[in-house]
């Protein structure tokens, strides 16, 4: 199946459904983007994770970009308060490693010119682009 043609934008404002919307939309999109079984299911425990985070942006309204490409699928979550790329992926700990630490092929906090920042996470084939959305 071809990938998505663009990014797909999300901002959920309640935390306590965050978890049923992102694992809908993250399953449709890795299953559309080609990731392996395993893949996706890292996907869905990357979106469960993101969503227990929400709860740690306070009464933030949660902001995803998905963008997918055949092999790969790249979230950018926030933008976000200075600080909250580090709390989100500090929580929860396996093994004294954060969950999201050995879900995601790679993990990059991007700050942006006006103080705040995005959380990048890359499932899949690692992506060459720097930024998104």
């Amino acid at each position: 199946m071809a990938p998505a043609d663009g990014p797909v934008r999300l901002e959920i404002g309640r935390a306590d459904v965050s978890g049923p919307v992102l694992a809908r939309v993250t399953a449709f999109l890795a299953a559309r983007a080609g990731l392996s079984v395993d893949k996706v299911s890292d996907a869905l425990l990357l979106s469960d994770t993101i969503a227990s985070a929400h709860a740690l942006l306070g009464d933030a309204t949660l902001r995803i970009t998905v963008s997918t490409r055949d092999g790969s699928m790249e979230l950018v979550i926030g933008p976000l308060e200075a600080g909250s790329s580090e709390r989100i992926l500090g929580a929860p700990h396996i093994d004294g490693h954060g969950i999201l630490e050995r879900l995601a092929d790679q993990r990059v906090v991007i700050a942006d010119v006006d103080g705040r920042e995005r959380l990048r996470l890359v499932l899949g084939e690692i992506s060459d682009r720097e930024d998104s959305g």
